[in-house]
């Protein structure tokens, strides 16, 4: 359980603080240790990485000795219990694409507040509600990893329907579209992937199998929301500091210490709102309020794109799955 947890610690800790510290060079030092004018970031996901090849490497020394491990790597030998897990946790990764990116778009462009944020959404929990008990019904006629990769298929173009929609100054209705698509495609998945991921390991390794599953998904919700929050932030800021360098309407004097403020403001530019900007004088404040909308709307694009390479992904590990769950003997 150390194991597990501190690896997983570093890695998303890598991840989310990027935007802050910088992938490769050093945006600014880390307060326990900084090496050098790198980044702390590759070497916490680096440590995160062995931690957890430690984690592995234990499990499967206990098992060997006839021990009793949190997690069988007897487990991973399955290959279509792995490609079920792996679409699970690609799953999550995508969902935040459009869970996680959203809300931000339509509070902090669009300022809705909450209750509003969550009636926007509403078209895709009404979809996903409809279809997962009628996928059930479906798969009378159509096999049950046909339905899992349609719906796969239909999340890359929900998604990339959703980022076409985006504009700064869009009517909420053109999100409707895209949002009904992706329920339909999370409720053809969802309703299918566990009973064909589970149904390939023995009975009695069900619960573990299931705890694994599970586990793939909480993994695959934590690297998605941090993922996509990096690359929304970091799209955030990039797309400000160019226009702050190209605006005609900021005097030259004020944009080095607008770039600073920037860059130490960073994780309140998606999520804070125009507040950051309350002490400018007011044609530049103005100026700034637009641009970081304007910037919020393309970072979600950006973020969007990699939601849908997270879709296809878990598309062509669906491969590995069976047509239909395995049938064991009472």
């Amino acid at each position: 359980m150390f194991f597990s947890a501190l690896g997983l610690f570093f890695v998303v800790f890598g991840i989310i603080e990027s935007t802050t510290y910088g992938w490769i060079h050093a945006r600014k030092p880390f307060p326990v240790w900084q090496p050098g004018a790198v980044s702390i970031v590759p070497f916490a996901i680096a440590i995160g990485v062995i931690v957890l090849a430690g984690f592995a490497f234990w499990e499967w020394r206990l098992e060997e000795r006839g021990g009793t491990p949190i997690v069988s790597m007897q487990l991973f030998r399955n290959r279509t219990f792995v490609s079920g897990a792996s679409v699970v946790g690609v799953l999550m990764l995508a969902q935040n694409g459009v869970i996680f990116s959203l809300p931000v778009f339509l509070q902090s462009v669009k300022q809705l507040d909450a209750f509003h944020t969550g009636l926007t959404l509403l078209p895709m929990s009404l979809m996903l509600l409809i279809v997962s008990p009628t996928a059930a019904h479906l798969t009378k006629s159509v096999n049950h990893k046909r339905l899992v990769q349609a719906g796969l298929v239909i999340n890359t173009i929900a998604i990339l329907v959703l980022r076409q929609s985006l504009a700064a100054n869009m009517k909420l209705t053109s999100l409707i579209p895209g949002l009904a698509l992706y329920g339909i495609g999370l409720g053809l998945v969802l309703s299918q992937i566990n009973n064909l991921t589970l149904s390939s390991v023995a009975v009695g390794e069900a619960g573990e199998a299931s705890g694994v599953v599970n586990t793939f998904r909480q993994i695959g919700a934590s690297l998605g929301a941090a993922i996509i929050g990096a690359v929304l932030l970091s799209a955030i800021l990039t797309n400000l500091e160019r226009g702050v360098v190209g605006s005609s309407a900021i005097p030259q004097p004020s944009k080095v210490a607008i770039d600073r403020m920037l860059r130490a403001q960073a994780s309140g530019l998606a999520f804070g709102g125009d507040e950051i900007f309350a002490k400018m004088p007011p044609p530049v404040r103005a100026q700034m309020v637009a641009m970081r909308r304007e910037s919020t709307t393309t970072g979600i694009r950006t973020a969007f794109l990699f939601g849908a390479a997270f879709a296809l992904l878990g598309l062509v590990v669906s491969a590995w799955l069976p047509l239909r769950p395995k049938e064991h003997p009472h």
